[in-house]
């Protein structure tokens, strides 16, 4: 695919390029909360009613802040946080500027929209037959060229599917009946008491090291269609919370995400997540058969299409197993 990009230059004066191809832009979306935040519940929403509305193309990583939270699914000091956090609930895209997170469906197309000059593939997998350790691996690819840059890679480890009968959320909207809290999501709370337990957590970061990017992980230098892959190896024993906890219970599942950060801004440029695995190890050689439990459709720029007519979309079947299958299908 060849694709003719133009920009805006000095005076106006439009520069025309002409790309290898088109990368998807996915918005990272991340969310700052706390089991003892009564008004955190916005996040917890915000955060499943996008996961389920764009699937594939939604990235998104919370973080449990320490002064909400005493262990629990805290990793990472509110100091080490990748933007600076003054209250909660809270959140950004791309760590742009600061937004409550129930913003955040309504920012999220405006960041979609805007042409990343990379794409990123993400890949999470057992090392070797142990069960005791991750490979992670990142490869960017850049869609035109550029010189002294700052680019760098950053991964996280995220986790699904997390619960505790001893984590309570406080709860702001017990009772609640005005026409914003509505949704089977707002249910969990607007139908509870003032603390919720029994609540399964998603998108929650569970190990976190480098945030704000490897150095050198990106050459400074680039020509278009050329590929930087960064891997990494993360050992099991580290997933901690801040107080050297397990904290991720058996039926949970993680996956990496992959972020392309330009340095010299702090923000997000792009990012991808991998498919997940099951937290708890059943073997390199087992095989699952897992079926397809819902299907949707993205054009070919990635966005998503809810009534596909004529045409070539991409197919991306959730299986049982809470892994995806993508294809590229002619209607």
């Amino acid at each position: 695919i060849r694709y003719y990009y133009a920009s805006r230059g000095l005076g106006d004066v439009y520069k025309r390029q002409v790309l290898p191809f088109i990368p998807v832009t996915r918005p990272l979306v991340e969310e700052f909360t706390g089991l003892g935040c009564a008004f955190c519940p916005r996040g917890y929403v915000a955060m499943e009613e996008m996961n389920e509305a764009l699937g594939d193309m939604f990235v998104g990583m919370a973080y449990h802040a320490e002064a909400y939270e005493s262990g629990g699914m805290v990793t990472l000091p509110n100091s080490e946080f990748p933007v600076e956090v003054s209250g909660y609930p809270n959140g950004c895209i791309n760590r742009d500027q600061m937004l409550d997170p129930s913003y955040f469906q309504e920012k999220w197309p405006v960041y979609q929209a805007e042409f990343s000059p990379a794409s990123v593939d993400v890949s999470l997998e057992w090392a070797g037959s142990e069960g005791t350790d991750f490979d992670a691996r990142v490869k960017v690819r850049f869609a035109r060229p550029f010189t002294d840059g700052d680019y760098r890679i950053s991964v996280a480890l995220v986790a699904d599917g997390l619960s505790n009968p001893k984590w309570r959320q406080t709860n702001a909207y017990s009772g609640e009946s005005s026409e914003i809290y509505t949704g089977k999501w707002w249910d969990l709370f607007t139908q509870a008491g003032h603390t919720v337990t029994g609540l399964t957590f998603n998108d929650v970061v569970a190990y976190y090291r480098d945030v704000r990017g490897v150095e050198g992980s990106v050459p400074a230098s680039m020509e278009a269609g050329d590929e930087a892959v960064y891997e990494c190896r993360i050992s099991k024993a580290d997933i901690l919370n801040i107080d050297g906890e397990e904290f991720i219970n058996e039926k949970a599942t993680i996956h990496a995400v992959g972020i392309l950060l330009d340095a010299t801004t702090g923000k997000v440029v792009n990012c991808n997540k991998s498919a997940s695995l099951d937290y708890t190890y059943t073997g390199i050689d087992e095989v699952t058969t897992a079926g397809v439990v819902s299907t949707t459709y993205y054009d070919l720029q990635g966005l998503r299409v809810a009534d596909p007519r004529q045409g070539i979309f991409i197919k991306v079947d959730t299986l049982s197993d809470g892994t995806t299958a993508r294809s590229k299908v002619r209607l």
